[in-house]
């Protein structure tokens, strides 16, 4: 996203995400970084992507201790897009965040937000 003129944006992850998980302000919070294709180092991004929050969830509560070692390998020898997108105007600027992390093959199988018991109310 070296050129600031767009909203969206979908880019090739060069290698599996750097992964954060923690919990701020009683929320769980999920950051990746990472370097694409054309180079560029996307540092610290927060995620919204409902699939990527529900997985982080889920294995927050019931494999904390391997959590991002699962997400790791979920992704291990995928081509992996990720979307980043910016936020609405907040304190005089757009933020950027990741809203998708896609890869081929599927690193969910298949499976969805729905699948892991997410709910749209919980705010992760």
């Amino acid at each position: 996203m070296a050129e600031e003129a767009r909203s969206l944006v979908i880019v090739r992850s060069r290698e599996v995400p750097e992964i954060e998980v923690r919990v701020w302000e009683n929320q769980l919070r999920c950051h990746l970084s990472f370097y694409d294709d054309s180079g560029d180092y996307h540092k610290h991004l927060p995620v919204t992507d409902a699939n990527w929050l529900a997985a982080c969830k889920y294995l927050w509560q019931k494999d904390k201790e391997n959590l991002k070692a699962r997400l790791t390998k979920a992704l291990q020898n995928k081509e992996i897009f990720i979307r980043i997108g910016v936020t609405r105007e907040w304190q005089g600027q757009v933020w950027r965040q990741i809203s998708g992390v896609f890869s081929f093959p599927d690193w969910l199988k298949g499976k969805c937000f729905s699948n892991l018991g997410y709910d749209f109310n919980d705010y992760v």
